[in-house]
């Protein structure tokens, strides 16, 4: 099993990201944030363990 982070936002969705690809999305996720974001809006990042196989055959993150 490898560690990967759940990157979510509970009013539009989730996906999975490698560590290694961790801070471009998080780049991603704050472009333009202070422009967009409401008050109370959360963004969580959650360790997960799954088969690199399984992570292989996720769909692709597509944006919001």
């Amino acid at each position: 099993m490898k560690k990967y982070v759940r990157i979510e936002r509970p009013e539009v969705g989730s996906y999975i990201e490698k560590f290694s690809n961790l801070m471009s999305a998080l780049a991603a996720e704050f472009d333009g944030l202070e422009k967009y974001a409401e008050v109370g809006d959360i963004i969580t990042l959650q360790v997960i363990e799954m088969e690199e196989e399984d992570y292989n055959n996720l769909p692709e993150f597509e944006g919001w």
